[in-house]
Protein backbone atom coordinates (compact mmCIF):
# COMPACT_ATOMS: atom_id res chain seq x y z
CA UNK A 1 0.00 0.00 0.00
CA UNK A 2 1.50 3.35 -0.81
CA UNK A 3 1.72 6.54 1.64
CA UNK A 4 -1.37 8.08 -0.18
CA UNK A 5 -3.56 5.23 0.55
CA UNK A 6 -1.87 5.19 4.28
CA UNK A 7 -2.43 8.73 4.73
CA UNK A 8 -5.78 8.40 3.91
CA UNK A 9 -6.90 5.60 6.61
CA UNK A 10 -5.21 7.86 8.99
CA UNK A 11 -7.30 11.02 7.97
CA UNK A 12 -10.47 8.81 8.25
CA UNK A 13 -9.31 7.32 11.80
CA UNK A 14 -8.59 11.12 12.24
CA UNK A 15 -12.09 12.25 11.62
CA UNK A 16 -13.61 9.55 13.62
CA UNK A 17 -11.50 10.26 16.49
CA UNK A 18 -11.88 13.89 16.64
CA UNK A 19 -16.03 13.84 16.29
CA UNK A 20 -16.36 11.45 19.02
CA UNK A 21 -14.84 14.49 21.21
CA UNK A 22 -16.13 17.21 19.52
CA UNK A 23 -13.02 18.06 18.78
CA UNK A 24 -11.01 19.36 15.03
CA UNK A 25 -8.83 17.14 12.82
CA UNK A 26 -5.27 17.98 14.18
CA UNK A 27 -2.69 19.36 12.03
CA UNK A 28 -0.66 16.24 9.98
CA UNK A 29 2.57 17.51 12.13
CA UNK A 30 1.00 17.02 15.66
CA UNK A 31 1.94 14.18 17.56
CA UNK A 32 -1.64 12.36 17.34
CA UNK A 33 -0.87 11.77 13.79
CA UNK A 34 1.55 9.11 14.83
CA UNK A 35 -1.12 6.88 16.99
CA UNK A 36 -3.77 7.48 13.73
CA UNK A 37 -0.85 6.43 11.44
CA UNK A 38 -0.11 3.51 13.74
CA UNK A 39 -4.00 2.00 13.51
CA UNK A 40 -3.59 2.77 9.50
CA UNK A 41 -0.25 0.49 9.75
CA UNK A 42 -2.94 -2.32 11.68
CA UNK A 43 -5.60 -2.09 9.25
CA UNK A 44 -3.46 -2.00 6.72
CA UNK A 45 -1.50 -5.24 8.41
CA UNK A 46 -4.85 -7.03 8.61
CA UNK A 47 -6.06 -6.75 4.96
CA UNK A 48 -6.14 -10.51 4.60
CA UNK A 49 -9.73 -11.01 3.44
CA UNK A 50 -11.28 -13.46 2.38
CA UNK A 51 -13.95 -13.80 -0.20
CA UNK A 52 -16.84 -13.41 1.56
CA UNK A 53 -15.38 -10.68 3.59
CA UNK A 54 -14.21 -8.68 0.04
CA UNK A 55 -17.78 -9.25 -1.23
CA UNK A 56 -19.46 -7.50 2.04
CA UNK A 57 -16.69 -4.69 1.74
CA UNK A 58 -17.86 -4.14 -1.72
CA UNK A 59 -21.66 -3.58 -1.13
CA UNK A 60 -20.48 -1.17 2.00
CA UNK A 61 -18.06 0.79 -1.15
CA UNK A 62 -20.88 0.53 -3.63
CA UNK A 63 -23.46 2.40 -0.46
CA UNK A 64 -20.73 4.88 0.25
CA UNK A 65 -20.63 5.93 -3.46
CA UNK A 66 -24.15 6.04 -3.85
CA UNK A 67 -24.18 8.40 -0.88
CA UNK A 68 -21.11 10.35 -2.38
CA UNK A 69 -23.36 10.56 -5.73
CA UNK A 70 -26.34 11.94 -4.10
CA UNK A 71 -24.38 14.18 -1.76
CA UNK A 72 -21.23 15.46 -3.20
CA UNK A 73 -20.45 18.79 -1.32
CA UNK A 74 -20.87 16.51 2.34
CA UNK A 75 -17.95 14.47 1.35
CA UNK A 76 -14.08 15.57 1.31
CA UNK A 77 -11.43 14.15 -0.92
CA UNK A 78 -9.61 12.71 1.58
CA UNK A 79 -12.76 10.62 2.34
CA UNK A 80 -12.85 9.71 -1.91
CA UNK A 81 -9.04 9.15 -1.42
CA UNK A 82 -10.37 6.44 1.45
CA UNK A 83 -12.68 4.67 -0.59
CA UNK A 84 -10.68 4.32 -3.17
CA UNK A 85 -7.97 2.22 -1.23
CA UNK A 86 -10.89 0.17 0.52
CA UNK A 87 -11.60 -0.77 -3.16
CA UNK A 88 -8.31 -1.49 -3.98
CA UNK A 89 -8.83 -3.76 -0.37
CA UNK A 90 -11.64 -4.91 -1.70
CA UNK A 91 -9.56 -6.88 -4.57
CA UNK A 92 -11.93 -4.35 -6.76
CA UNK A 93 -9.27 -4.47 -9.44
CA UNK A 94 -8.67 -9.02 -10.01
CA UNK A 95 -11.28 -10.98 -10.23
CA UNK A 96 -12.25 -13.29 -8.20
CA UNK A 97 -13.95 -16.51 -9.02
CA UNK A 98 -17.55 -15.94 -8.81
CA UNK A 99 -19.37 -17.45 -5.71
CA UNK A 100 -21.99 -20.65 -5.93
CA UNK A 101 -25.19 -19.47 -4.89
CA UNK A 102 -27.98 -21.15 -3.44
CA UNK A 103 -31.64 -20.55 -1.78
CA UNK A 104 -32.46 -21.72 1.82
CA UNK A 105 -35.85 -22.25 2.97
CA UNK A 106 -37.53 -22.19 6.75
CA UNK A 107 -41.23 -22.51 7.54
CA UNK A 108 -41.63 -20.64 10.61
CA UNK A 109 -44.43 -20.40 13.22
CA UNK A 110 -45.26 -20.83 16.66
CA UNK A 111 -43.90 -24.03 16.99
CA UNK A 112 -40.50 -22.47 16.19
CA UNK A 113 -38.46 -23.19 12.82
CA UNK A 114 -38.43 -25.84 10.22
CA UNK A 115 -36.48 -26.56 7.54
CA UNK A 116 -37.59 -26.97 3.99
CA UNK A 117 -35.78 -28.55 0.61
CA UNK A 118 -37.78 -25.85 -1.94
CA UNK A 119 -39.43 -23.19 -1.72
CA UNK A 120 -42.65 -26.02 -3.20
CA UNK A 121 -41.94 -27.30 -0.24
CA UNK A 122 -41.63 -24.37 2.42
CA UNK A 123 -45.15 -23.41 0.86
CA UNK A 124 -46.73 -27.17 1.45
CA UNK A 125 -45.50 -26.91 4.63
CA UNK A 126 -47.05 -23.57 5.69
CA UNK A 127 -50.15 -24.84 4.13
CA UNK A 128 -50.17 -28.11 6.24
CA UNK A 129 -49.46 -26.27 9.36
CA UNK A 130 -51.90 -23.80 8.62
CA UNK A 131 -54.75 -26.35 8.01
CA UNK A 132 -53.90 -28.17 11.08
CA UNK A 133 -53.43 -25.09 12.91
CA UNK A 134 -55.09 -21.72 12.11
CA UNK A 135 -53.75 -19.67 14.75
CA UNK A 136 -50.02 -21.07 14.61
CA UNK A 137 -48.99 -18.39 12.37
CA UNK A 138 -46.96 -20.16 9.92
CA UNK A 139 -44.79 -18.56 7.35
CA UNK A 140 -42.51 -19.61 4.94
CA UNK A 141 -38.79 -16.91 4.26
CA UNK A 142 -35.84 -17.60 2.20
CA UNK A 143 -32.30 -16.49 2.37
CA UNK A 144 -29.54 -16.40 -0.23
CA UNK A 145 -26.31 -18.10 0.51
CA UNK A 146 -22.84 -17.32 -1.69
CA UNK A 147 -19.99 -19.74 -0.94
CA UNK A 148 -16.38 -19.29 -2.18
CA UNK A 149 -13.36 -21.88 -3.55
CA UNK A 150 -12.04 -20.66 0.16
CA UNK A 151 -14.70 -21.81 1.61
CA UNK A 152 -16.29 -18.43 3.06
CA UNK A 153 -19.46 -18.07 3.21
CA UNK A 154 -21.95 -14.87 2.89
CA UNK A 155 -25.67 -15.38 3.97
CA UNK A 156 -27.88 -12.86 2.82
CA UNK A 157 -30.96 -11.64 5.39
CA UNK A 158 -34.28 -13.28 5.38
CA UNK A 159 -36.75 -12.32 2.90
CA UNK A 160 -40.40 -13.52 2.42
CA UNK A 161 -41.04 -16.30 0.28
CA UNK A 162 -42.36 -14.37 -2.94
CA UNK A 163 -45.74 -15.65 -4.13
CA UNK A 164 -46.01 -18.04 -6.51
CA UNK A 165 -46.91 -17.44 -9.98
Amino acid sequence: MSDEQRTAIAGAIARVDTEKWGTKVPPVDHPFWRVYLAYADAVLAETRINSAERAVLRYALELAEDKMAVEPDEFAAVDRSAVTSLKRLAGEETEDPYPTESVIYEVVGDWGVDSADSAEDARAAVAKWLREHPKCGAYAQQRIVREWEDGSEFYGPWAPLPEEC
